[in-house]
């Protein structure tokens, strides 16, 4: 029987007794005569059929699933139940009555993975696979007391200042054999034995410890560590006890920790899910939704579940400085944090345009293989932040706004003192027209330090100024000048100021006037 546990729990064993009897009468009605029909034990029947007699094993399979998931009358309700079945043939030459019980078994639970409310007909490959399993198992119940399990860790950074903020703590097997294995390798068998729960506890405790010794080294006690949980994780009794314990032992501040659940987790049992991350949010530890917008996403949900960031999964990330559907999904997903007052983190950064867009999206932090792959531990945290070759960080704002300054009080000089000018001036005066801009725009940080026409940074070349100079139509000497800034001058400083009036000249078109004198 398919969830008859929840029977019980919900209606009394009372009424999960009156269900088996009453599947029991059905199974009864529905065998022939020579059949034999038993209870194994609990919730689970078989049937043995020794004589065929032309009836196909699929086919009846499928009508007792269709007697069983008749309503059953139960506590003044109807009670809907659903079943799944396992089939094995054979004969008495070739196989024993264990070994046949044995190939019915393993196709029930092959019926249960497929959905349940299914049957399934037993095929060698199943017990192949359940070799398998079982050997992994022994596999990793010896790894984790040999301590061949290690973490790795990840790098989060502030994309806006670009600044190593925390890390993520991602578990990974060194096989003796296979060498080191990523998650995808064993997870999921730890998940279904039970063993993630000794697993996760290990790495909980391994990374908080190791959090501790890095705030020490660094001096600042705001470093942060992400963990992951897994649903199998989140349902055990004794998680809050485990967290708990590893930050007393650790001896770090709770709101340092951050617990990552993915949305299908969460929202498996509501109401149960929110009492849990209520106990946690109370020992003072933040709650993230990892992979967000890959499952069942509800803002309702959202808000009842009082989470503290939201991660963006890589699938949105991948194309969004290319792609304008992923570029408007992020934004709304970043937009619709900042008015509930989330974080938000997008995972698998790969590339500078990714993170550049993201950053002007709005996004707090980021993570992927642009800012480091998961490693071991080191004494002190490191990220690889390469600084973009198309991207120069603003320079000190007042330097850049007294330029300004010099500039606008040139072109509003006036008429006086280019009709007093020589033919040179006169030239002159047609650069001041041409970069006839306001001061709030020269000092706008998203204009300063900006090569608009070329990829490389303002002090590799000279090519910069040559090139902006030909676009206005002047000499980068006249360009120069009309900034105010010495023609010898370093050459950083002299571009930071060029590149900053060509690009606010470009942003604000001419009046006609001034088109007509330009010519």
């Amino acid at each position: 029987m398919d969830n008859f546990k929840d029977v019980n729990d919900n209606l009394g064993h009372s009424a999960g007794d009156e269900l088996l009897t009453t599947i029991a009468g059905r199974l009864r009605d529905t065998v022939c005569p020579a059949d034999i029909l038993a209870r194994l034990g609990g919730d689970e029947f078989a049937v043995l059929i020794e004589d065929s007699d032309g009836r196909d094993a699929g086919a009846f399979a499928q009508h007792l699933l269709q007697r069983i998931r008749q309503p059953v009358r139960l506590a003044s309700r109807d009670v809907h139940c659903t079943a799944s079945i396992g089939v094995a043939t054979g004969n008495s030459r070739d196989i024993t009555a264990e070994e046949l019980l044995r190939n019915a078994d393993l196709a029930m639970y092959a019926a249960k993975r497929q959905g349940r409310n299914a049957y399934a007909l037993f095929e060698p490959a199943m017990y192949a696979s359940v070799i398998g399993e079982a050997q992994r198992r022994l596999e990793i119940e010896h790894a984790l007391a040999h301590e061949q399990f290690v973490v790795h860790y990840q790098p989060v950074v502030d994309l806006r200042t670009r600044q190593l903020i925390g890390v993520e703590a991602l578990v990974r097997w060194r096989h003796p054999a296979r060498g080191l294995l990523g998650p995808q390798e064993f997870i999921d068998n730890t998940e279904v034995s039970g063993l993630i729960i000794p697993l996760g506890r290990w790495v909980l405790q391994q990374a908080c410890q190791q959090l501790s010794r890095w705030q020490q080294s660094r001096g600042e006690h705001t470093f942060t560590m992400n963990v992951n949980l897994s649903a199998r994780q989140f349902q055990y009794p004794g998680l809050v006890s485990d967290v708990r314990q590893a930050i007393e032992q650790a001896g770090i501040d709770a709101h340092c920790l951050t617990l990552e659940l993915t949305e299908s987790i969460l929202l498996d049992d509501v109401d149960a899910a929110i009492e849990t991350l209520q106990t946690l949010r109370q020992l003072g530890v933040r709650l993230a939704i990892d992979d967000f917008g890959t499952g069942y996403s509800s803002l309702n949900y959202l808000k009842r579940l009082q989470v503290d960031i939201l991660k963006i999964d890589r699938t949105f990330i991948s194309y969004v400085a290319t792609d304008a559907d992923d570029k408007a999904l992020v934004e709304a997903v970043v937009n619709m944090a900042r008015a509930l007052r989330l974080r938000t983190v997008a995972e698998g950064i790969e590339t500078d345009d990714q993170r550049e867009m993201l950053r002007l999206l709005g996004c707090d932090h980021g993570q992927g293989f642009l800012f480091g792959r998961p490693a071991g531990p080191t004494p002190s945290p490191r990220c690889s932040t390469p600084r973009p070759r198309h991207i120069r960080p603003a320079p000190p704002e007042p330097p850049a706004v007294l330029a300004s300054t010099r500039l606008v009080r040139a072109v509003a000089a006036g008429a006086a003192e280019r009709r007093r000018a020589t033919a040179a001036d006169v030239r002159q005066d047609r650069v001041d027209r041409r970069l006839a801009v306001r001061p709030s725009l020269l000092a706008a940080p998203p204009l300063i330090g900006r090569d608009i026409t070329s990829n490389r940074r303002p002090d590799e070349a000279d090519g910069p100024c040559i090139s902006i100079a030909r676009r206005l139509g002047v000499s980068p000497a006249s360009l120069l000048r009309a900034a105010g800034v010495p023609v010898a001058a370093d050459q950083p400083a002299r571009l930071r100021v060029i590149t900053a009036v060509a690009a606010a000249s470009r942003e604000m078109p001419l009046s006609a006037a001034s088109r007509r004198s330009s010519r």
